[in-house]
């Protein structure tokens, strides 16, 4: 991004620019969503022309041309990347990560994802797998479904890879989303997101 400022226009604007970023700022954190941490590392540059984000112990590559969220509810987070701020049938990452229960060892939690019962145990109507299979990620076994959605809750036949795996105590659940014809057409975007996952 360039800033051009000139002659009079300097200091016309310059006493502004602090009072702009002040409200940027307070605007952003009371907002809940992210701490001044995760907003400086969200628009961090990779070597490839890629932004990085680094938020909740993870961190992971995606298009600097995308939008960047961060949410934290109920001890739970939630990430998402898209290439579109308010449409639904961009093409999305959200990126979940639900603390397990003390008592419950990362196995129980793997056992319950493999029975699908865990996190999600129903899916809505309209939802419909169309693949089951096993990857590895962060080396650990990572349990991948992919569905043909037919939602009312879009105006397109969407397509939706869901992938989750347990690591630490915690259940990692990556959810990549597009319409159901251009879904192929980013997956190059999203295999580059999923390569440069990492737990922290």
């Amino acid at each position: 991004m360039k800033i051009i400022i000139t002659g009079g226009l300097m200091h016309k604007t310059g006493k502004y620019i602090g009072l702009i970023i002040g409200i940027l700022v307070f605007v952003v954190l009371s907002s809940g969503c992210v701490s001044i941490d995760d907003l400086v590392k969200n628009m961090s540059l990779n070597n490839t022309g890629n932004s990085t984000l680094s938020a909740y112990n993870v961190s992971f590559n995606y298009p600097s041309s995308w939008y960047a969220y961060i949410d934290n509810k109920a001890g739970n987070h939630t990430i998402w990347v898209s290439r579109s701020s308010n449409d639904p049938l961009a093409p999305t990452l959200q990126v979940d990560i639900i603390s397990n229960p003390k008592y419950m060892s990362d196995q129980d939690a793997v056992n319950l994802i493999q029975g699908g019962t865990y996190p999600y145990s129903l899916y809505p109507y309209g939802w419909t797998k169309i693949s089951n299979t096993t990857i590895q990620i962060e080396g650990k076994t990572a349990y991948e479904e992919i569905f043909r959605v037919n939602d009312s809750h879009y105006t397109e036949l969407m397509k939706n890879q869901q992938i989750s795996f347990v690591k630490n105590g915690n259940t990692y659940i990556l959810d990549f989303q597009a319409s159901y014809n251009d879904f192929d057409n980013e997956k190059s975007y999203f295999d580059m997101m999923l390569n440069s996952f990492k737990v922290q």
